[in-house]
């Protein structure tokens, strides 16, 4: 488990270093006047990060939003 700074976090991702990302967006940080997090219909190809990623799991509770995000190539091959 890390949770680092935007250097670290681009180190570990070049070098293939993380199986899974939990990416937190918490709502109360930018206050109630803040634009919401997502806005309108997903597009069909919501599941791609990078290309190397996908959306596993997300979630809601109150004002902050979660997703899980796994490596393609370690997910079962049905799965990718």
């Amino acid at each position: 488990l890390v949770d680092p700074g935007s250097s670290l976090l681009a180190a570990l991702l070049v070098a293939y270093a993380i199986d899974e990302l939990v990416v937190l967006h918490a709502g109360g940080f930018a206050g109630a006047g803040a634009p919401a997090l997502f806005e309108g219909s997903a597009p069909n190809d919501t599941a791609r990060l990078d290309g190397d990623w996908m959306a596993r799991e997300a979630g809601v509770a109150g004002e902050d939003a979660v997703t899980v995000w796994r490596r393609r190539d370690r997910l079962p091959r049905h799965e990718r």
